[in-house]
């Protein structure tokens, strides 16, 4: 009979333990958006090109950043990477596209520094102009020669 009494009093003694612990986290964490690097940097990229880049132009991404690029630059957003077409991914576009990409005037794209420099070397001549960077993230226009 102590033995159940006890145990009662110190469930309830942790339950009361652990709801007080969770109300001051919430509390002191309340205001405060924690995200990883790569996030906060894709979100700036993302929204300085909704300030430069001009209202229907295409951004291309070298990557999967696709919801954060759509929601922030309120443009028509291309993730250009991977070697398939797919119908039921309209905006996944194979690599083998970058061929057809690169001709456009203004090309936008937004890439890493080793994504920039890997496709200037596959493609002698292109040349981007960094608009705006953020951490490992770059906005970018083609130069045009």
């Amino acid at each position: 009979s102590f033995l159940v009494k006890f145990r009662e009093k110190l469930w309830t003694f942790v339950i009361i333990i652990f709801s007080v612990l969770a109300v001051l986290q919430l509390y002191r964490f309340q205001s405060e958006y924690m995200t990883s690097d790569s996030s906060v940097a894709e979100t700036e990229v993302a929204q300085a090109a909704n300030r430069i880049i001009p209202i229907n132009e295409p951004v291309y991404l070298t990557d999967s950043y696709y919801p954060t690029a759509v929601y922030y630059t309120q443009r028509p957003v291309y993730a250009v990477f991977g070697n398939v077409a797919r119908a039921d991914t309209w905006w996944i576009l194979p690599k083998s596209d970058w061929v057809i990409l690169i001709k456009q005037d203004p090309l936008f794209v937004i890439a890493s520094p080793d994504d920039q420099a890997s496709l200037e070397k596959q493609f002698p001549g292109l040349k981007f102009e960094i608009l705006y960077q953020s951490g490992q993230r770059r906005l970018l226009k083609r130069v045009v020669q």
